[in-house]
């Protein structure tokens, strides 16, 4: 009811909520639709069975939001990722989107690709940590693909917390070469059991983090590692 009376709020977060069954979840997403436009959207470890048919909704009533800048889900589970990339395509203001512990898998990534790479939606900031083992190989390698193309807009990803193979490591080590936005690509703590092993040798033909700076001046932190370099260093966004 608050909501609805409010229709001129601009941020709703809403985290650890308890009653949002049964008909909780639908009067939300009522609430959402009658409000005017949103510019942050956070939603995450709340109570609710993400089998519920009217979840996927609540992420459908975001789509004339098209002023949204940030959008934050945690523990939804797939379907709800997979809509999300169905409603990002009308958001051309959207600069930040943290999928962290969301459930997303593979189908869901590889959907929200497709959508931010073909559209005006532009994030500069994805954050996917702690998401395995519901992304694995195909989707970390769609991941790679994306980064290394023209149409990546990116500056700051997390895949921190994830089960992530040797390959599919080197893969992404490598699509940042030549990336002319990114900078900064997070693999902490990424649970392959020797990180800093795993890592050095993701990075292929160079032997050192340095010489991936060398080759994208831009980038300033990748993995566990930081560009020195001369003048500031921005930091990096771990959302």
């Amino acid at each position: 009811q608050f909501i609805k009376k409010n229709g001129n709020i601009t941020s709703l977060i809403m985290t650890r909520v308890t009653c949002l069954q049964g008909g909780g979840i639908a009067h939300l997403i009522d609430a959402i639709e009658r409000t005017n436009q949103l510019s942050e959207f956070q939603f995450s470890c709340n109570n609710l069975n993400t089998d519920n048919a009217h979840v996927p909704r609540l992420i459908s009533a975001l789509s004339h939001h098209r002023g949204l800048i940030s959008i934050k889900l945690g523990r939804v589970g797939p379907c709800v990722c997979n809509e999300l990339a169905k409603v990002v395509i009308h958001m051309s203001r959207l600069r930040a989107i943290d999928l962290s512990d969301s459930g997303i898998d593979n189908s869901g990534l590889t959907s929200l690709i497709e959508s931010i790479s073909s559209c005006d939606c532009n994030p500069a900031e994805l954050d996917l940590s702690d998401n395995s083992p519901n992304i694995s190989k195909v989707g970390w390698q769609n991941l790679a693909s994306y980064l290394a193309s023209k149409t990546c807009e990116l500056t700051n990803v997390s895949l921190a917390l994830n089960k992530i193979s040797q390959d599919d490591m080197i893969e992404l080590a490598r699509s940042v070469q030549n990336n002319p936005n990114l900078i900064s690509l997070e693999f902490r703590k990424i649970r392959t059991g020797r990180e800093t092993i795993e890592f050095e040798k993701a990075l292929g033909h160079h032997s050192r983090p340095n010489e991936i700076f060398k080759t994208n001046h831009r980038l300033q932190h990748l993995g566990h590692h930081v560009s020195i370099g001369i003048g500031l260093r921005r930091p990096s966004m771990r959302i």
